[in-house]
């Protein structure tokens, strides 16, 4: 992961857990990182190009998850293939099973 990927979590998650069960940047990368990185992973050339027609350029993975209601991550694809996720964004309230009001 890239090293700004952090930045990004900190601004959104604190070192602890919330007073209502808001999870820590801890419970991100131990929960929901695993997952994204895999679907980079699995489906780089099938997520969503931020430069569209662009080989290689960096995408997004979005989705529901285990402790989040919803988690959009960004990645690119580095030169030797691998793929590295950069900056994440995601809703800081605890998975609720049911879908937000928008």
């Amino acid at each position: 992961m890239h090293p700004v990927f952090f930045d990004f979590l900190d601004a959104q998650f604190g070192s602890e857990r919330g007073p209502n069960g808001e999870p820590s940047a801890d419970d991100i990368l131990r929960y929901e990182y695993p997952s994204i990185e895999e679907q980079f992973a699995a489906s780089f050339d099938d997520l969503i190009e931020l430069e569209p027609g662009v080989e290689g350029s960096a995408r997004l993975a979005a989705g529901r998850c285990l402790i989040v209601d919803h988690l959009v991550a960004a990645g690119f694809l580095r030169c030797d293939g691998s793929v590295e996720v950069m900056a994440i964004w995601a809703d800081p309230e605890p998975f609720t099973g049911a879908p937000n009001d928008p």
